[in-house]
């Protein structure tokens, strides 16, 4: 893979528990020391854009400031709603106490949670009450749960859930 290595801080820089938001050309960066570990994701929730570095940091924990959807700092994978995707996860190089970022020449893939897709052989339905987030993170968790059958969402709205 083709990337770009930014250097973006000295190993000091950050305490452990501590994150900074650093900019590498384009890319807003969100790095995090969790236990003597520098960590690197993208710098924004995908929810709605909110600059994480307002959030708060739990062990590799991270906490949307605005709607508190959280994310592994370690994977950039997604742990809560209510956004629908992860983070961007970047490679992180210590040398000669230098922490630099490897940013790839194209974007990185959100983390998107791993699902099942319905099977016809599978006769079960489920019916969720509600086309909200509630609802979306109800229809989401089955299928990652391995849940292969029907999936109803009945909502009193005239139009699809936007989630």
């Amino acid at each position: 893979m083709n990337y770009t290595e930014v250097e973006v801080a000295a190993v000091g820089d950050l305490a452990d528990g501590e994150m900074k938001q650093f900019a590498a050309g384009e890319t807003n960066i969100l790095l995090a020391c969790v236990e003597g570990n520098h960590h690197a994701v993208g710098a924004t929730c995908p929810h709605y854009g909110a600059p994480l570095v307002d959030g708060i940091l739990n062990g590799t924990r991270l906490v949307c400031p605005w709607h508190q959807a959280c994310f592994d700092v370690s994977t950039g994978g997604l742990v809560e709603p209510p956004a629908l995707d992860g983070l961007p996860c970047y490679d992180v190089v210590i040398e000669d106490g230098r922490v630099r970022v490897r940013i790839p020449t194209v974007a990185p893939v959100p983390k998107s949670p791993l699902t099942v897709e319905p099977h016809a052989d599978d006769g079960r339905t489920f019916v969720i009450v509600g086309g909200g987030a509630a609802g979306y993170t109800a229809a989401q968790t089955l299928r990652e749960e391995g849940f292969r059958g029907r999936v109803v969402m009945i909502t009193r709205e005239d139009r699809l859930p936007y989630d």
